[in-house]
């Protein structure tokens, strides 16, 4: 069984995510049409702070990857390569988008409705988009509602600034997740972001723009899309 596996140092984040899915899929998700199937976790031998190693059965090529930037932290993934399938005139082969579109929505309804949780990081690496099953699968776990809370302190935004690919992670934020805005983060934090990508697909082009990640936080604080609050 072709499988992919996860190393990490933050042990909490990712034996949270793993417990997460396991637990999603045997209450809502149980032929894993949504989410990837956890296979096993382990720690390479070290001291303490070894890593943590998380595995989970390979969904096959990622089909998303050429449709949408994934930023320049993905290791050559973020030149986003021309569909086969798309004419001149598309950015992206139009059924293909719809394809995602509809099984993006479908993981929102999954997580919103059924788990009652919000993912906090919805951005193109939330999801695999398996092309020949026509199938699309949340890939990772998010860190919830407040995922940016800390990390746009004061604290937290002297390493996240410094982060390989910032700018193209702080595209999908919502407003709300800036801490500058009174609304609470919650499932249309999540509607929000999957309009941002979908944006981000469609054009061809980042929702926003700036010289420094803090241009993209002020933009995304004034921001109004009002249609992806109505995606699922």
């Amino acid at each position: 069984m072709p499988v992919i596996a996860r190393i990490s140092t933050h042990h909490f984040r990712l034996e949270r995510e793993y417990n997460y899915y396991k637990k999603i899929i045997k209450e809502y998700d149980p032929e894993c049409r949504h989410t990837v199937r956890p296979v096993d976790m382990f720690r390479l031998p070290g001291d303490a702070s070894s890593m943590l190693v998380t595995v989970f059965e390979a969904p096959g090529a990622n089909y998303l990857r050429e449709l949408v930037s994934f930023g320049p932290a993905f290791y050559g993934l973020h030149t986003r390569k021309p569909s086969l399938d798309s004419t001149p005139e598309e950015q992206v082969p139009l059924q293909a988008f719809l394809d995602f579109a509809i099984g993006a929505c479908e993981c929102l309804e999954l997580l919103h409705h059924g788990a009652k949780a919000v993912h906090g990081e919805i951005r193109p690496d939330a999801f695999h988009f398996n092309k020949e099953q026509n199938v699309v699968r949340l890939v990772n776990g998010g860190n919830g509602p407040r995922s940016f809370e800390n990390l746009l302190s004061s604290e937290g935004w002297a390493t996240l600034s410094r982060e390989l690919g910032v700018k193209n992670k702080l595209q999908f934020i919502a407003p709300e997740q800036t801490g500058r805005l009174a609304a609470e983060p919650d499932s249309r934090t999540d509607i929000y972001s999957l309009g941002v990508l979908f944006w981000a697909m469609l054009t061809g082009k980042p929702a926003f723009m700036g010289d420094l990640p803090i241009d993209i936080v002020q933009k995304v604080k004034i921001a109004t899309f009002p249609i992806s609050r109505f995606v699922c």
